[in-house]
């Protein structure tokens, strides 16, 4: 990744010419599908160095023409030779991710995955909600499926709610066709994952059947993800047995393993090492290390599908919610902050300083450097010790719409996106017990319109003070559009005020 000094000169393309582009991308030279980049001085369409590499020839014939862009919306700089994470100031090249991604839904109108709420069942106010929350909650839900508990499987449940109620990602995997690795021998067809061989697992195949049957359930009911189980048994043995997992390490695994599968089996022959997964959830900080001694400053940019975030220790001290008055109550602001604020490193971490060449007293500090589409944030409330293991079962405030991270951005940050994020779901721990207790998710449907809480085979209506109310886990954000306003569908409530891998063409 790098923060390239080209696009200025290299970015020139014109949005509107891109029209031209009307259906699916080819290489201007050979005409193949594979790969295709889209020069981003004139517009040109040419195949990756690991089809015909008529890009890279483009790009030798024009030397001004550095900068490109894969269909992946990734953006690469040929005289960096690096993936970029800028932009312009006047944000060139996030115009084009923006047409580009418009383009893509024009073509398969079902990418937008939105269809009209039922007329059946209306988007009540706040007031309303208020009035009738009980039998809201008693409601059951129709064409919603829930999941069925296959002993302690609440914690893969209710991330695969709250992942289903993703739409774009969730698209993509729809559209996936039927993909298994070789299987000593069978036809692909023939795979399957109680016959398979830990090597054979195809993870993305299940969880594409999952996500499936989940965004299009014909009526309510509870389907059985023991397929999904039994290949997360087969290739990550920690997850073996009916003990109670931990949700957070859960979707961090499954969302590893998803970009590992895709690249190894749908990217290989591109060679292209980025996927849904971190096009959606990758994000970039800014890591700044100074010295104490010299104020020389270290500049790292680390790539992340996630934000583990404490608890400030003045919050997580006091006991339940008594000190409210005194304290206030924690904002999640307040674990962003805590996340980003500058910490004197530990004598164990002295930064090794190259000017003093020496390792040296020292400070770090974050900075968010580029924000994902999706921002999924993670509460630690657990603690870890070597007596005892315990829980914070402290209620941190969070709000459903309009989550700003504009001051936690990297002073230098292009702001070409959006800084504001509205919640799509939440997953939530109850009990005490860190190896115990039970996982249930709040989820935002824009397809049935309104609030819904997962509680494994259980799906029912819920409403938005219920979701402000939680003590949640893991909150997922989507990343509102740059200039847009609110949403505004079941989402108020009365105490709310509230990519990135190295590719080469």
């Amino acid at each position: 990744m790098a923060e390239c000094p080209h696009l200025e000169d290299s970015v020139l393309v014109d949005v509107a010419k891109l029209k031209a582009h009307s259906g699916a991308l080819y290489c201007n030279a050979c005409r193949t599908h594979k790969s295709p980049w889209l020069c981003l001085s004139c517009g040109l369409v040419h195949c990756g160095r690991y089809v015909n590499g008529h890009a890279k020839s483009h790009q030798e014939a024009q030397t001004s023409h550095r900068v490109c862009m894969d269909s992946g919306l990734v953006a690469f700089c040929y005289e960096c030779d690096d993936s970029v994470i800028n932009d312009t100031p006047d944000g060139r090249i996030q115009a084009v991710r923006n047409f580009m991604l418009e383009r893509e839904r024009a073509l398969d109108p079902s990418m937008s995955g939105l269809e009209p709420p039922s007329k059946s069942m209306k988007t009540s106010t706040a007031s309303e909600h208020n009035s009738s929350s009980s039998a809201a909650a008693a409601t059951p839900l129709h064409k919603l499926a829930g999941l069925r508990n296959l002993g302690n499987t609440c914690f893969m449940n209710s991330v695969l709610q709250s992942l289903s109620n993703i739409q774009d990602f969730c698209f993509y995997f729809r559209r996936l066709p039927a993909i298994a690795p070789p299987c000593n021998g069978r036809r692909p067809n023939q795979y399957h994952t109680r016959q398979s061989k830990p090597e054979e697992v195809c993870l993305v195949e299940e969880f594409r059947k999952i996500i499936s049957d989940l965004t299009e359930a014909k009526k309510a009911t509870a389907i059985s993800p023991d397929a999904l189980f039994s290949a997360l048994w087969k290739v990550a043995p920690s997850f073996r047995g009916y003990q109670q997992q931990d949700a957070h390490e859960f979707m961090r695994y499954l969302l590893d393993r998803l970009h590992y599968e895709l690249v190894t089996l749908v990217d290989h022959k591109t060679g292209d090492s980025t996927t849904i997964v971190n096009r959606m959830f990758g994000g970039v900080l800014r890591n700044e290390v100074d010295c104490l001694e010299c104020r020389q400053k270290s500049i790292k940019h680390d790539p992340f599908l996630d934000l583990s975030l404490g608890i400030p220790e003045r919050f997580a001290q006091r006991k339940g919610r008594g000190k409210e008055k005194e304290l206030g109550v924690c904002h999640l602001k307040d674990c962003i902050s805590h996340f980003c604020d500058m910490e004197e490193l530990s004598d164990t971490e002295q930064y090794l300083c190259e000017k003093c060449r020496q390792r040296q007293r020292s400070t770090k500090k974050f900075y968010l450097r580029d924000l994902p589409p999706v921002l999924c944030l993670h509460l630690k409330r657990f603690r870890y010790a070597l007596s005892a293991r315990s829980k914070l079962d402290l209620f941190v405030e969070f709000p459903l719409e309009g989550l700003d991270l504009k001051d936690f951005m990297s002073p230098n940050a292009e702001m070409s996106k959006s800084t504001l994020y509205d919640l799509s779901a939440v997953v939530v721990h109850h009990g005490s017990g860190v190896g115990s207790g039970h996982y249930t998710a709040y989820g935002h449907s824009a397809k049935a319109g309104g609030w819904f809480h997962f509680n494994d085979s259980t799906v029912t209506c819920s409403t938005a003070d219920a979701v402000s109310n939680c003590k949640a886990y893991l909150l997922f954000y989507l990343q509102r559009p740059l200039g847009s306003c609110s949403t505004g569908v079941s989402r108020s409530s009365s105490n709310s005020t509230s990519r990135s891998a190295t590719v080469k063409s």
